[in-house]
């Protein structure tokens, strides 16, 4: 699950092995040779966006959490004198 690529790179990779293949055949000292390797290196520095809808979701999880024990610790301290005292109360 975690070790999958984003399609985006491999769409990259397979574009600079297209270009791989075509400099194969050309002449160094060619044009052609120079407007490939610009090409090359133009898709090399290409980097995909990054998604930080992972890490919001993580973030209201956290925040949703911690707001729980809070409220419950607050209740357990108004309420504490309460639900010590009802164990003193013997049962009829």
């Amino acid at each position: 699950m975690f070790n999958r690529k984003p399609k985006f790179l491999s769409i990259v990779e397979a574009e600079q092995l297209r270009v791989l293949s075509e400099i194969e055949g050309l002449d160094p000292e060619s044009k052609e040779y120079a407007t490939r390797i610009s090409h090359l290196t133009a898709l090399g520095g290409v980097k995909p966006k990054k998604d930080l809808t992972p890490i919001i979701v993580a973030l209201i999880g956290a925040g949703a959490s911690l707001t729980g024990i809070v409220f419950v610790l607050n209740y357990e301290r108004a309420a504490a004198v309460v639900s010590k005292s009802f164990g003193l109360v013997p049962k009829v």
